[in-house]
């Protein structure tokens, strides 16, 4: 769908209403289990979880291992910042981002080698808010209320 102006493209986005989970241009790959607030842009999604880093990052891993992910390398950038890289088909990769914002706010930032990947992505984000729910690691009200987003 093209539009000739800018306003077409605004009435789209306010139209188009918002799941109160996360901003609706997201799309239904992430929504169905997704507690935090996920922004995408290009081949970058940025996702704030109310987890706790370590359980993040534990997360993290396990999510690329449920969706078949090769698992290439941990790094630990500072004691609260983590890189995973997962490859995948012959020379994709998947880069996951783990940092630290608050006791109980973790960043995950996806970045993804080519824009045409971009479904890899948003499955991932997916599986990790998967593994998040079933571990138990969304803090406070979030834990509680998992049920109302998806099983």
């Amino acid at each position: 769908m093209k539009f000739r102006h800018a306003s077409g493209c605004a009435a789209l986005i306010l139209l188009t209403g918002c799941t109160g989970v996360e901003p609706a241009m997201l799309g239904v790959g992430v929504n169905a289990f997704q507690q935090g607030v996920t922004y995408v842009s290009g081949v970058d999604s940025y996702s704030f979880q109310p987890a706790r880093y370590d359980d993040t990052l534990a997360a993290a891993l396990r999510a690329g291992d449920s969706i078949g992910l090769d698992l290439y390398s941990v790094r630990e950038i500072d004691p609260k910042h983590s890189e995973i890289r997962f490859h995948f088909d012959e020379d994709d990769r998947l880069t996951v981002e783990v940092e630290h914002q608050t006791d109980e706010v973790t960043l995950v930032e996806v970045n993804l080698k080519r824009k045409s990947r971009r479904g890899m992505g948003t499955l991932y984000m997916r599986a990790l808010a998967y593994e998040l729910r079933k571990a138990e690691a969304y803090v406070g009200q979030w834990q509680d209320n998992a049920d109302l987003i998806g099983n």
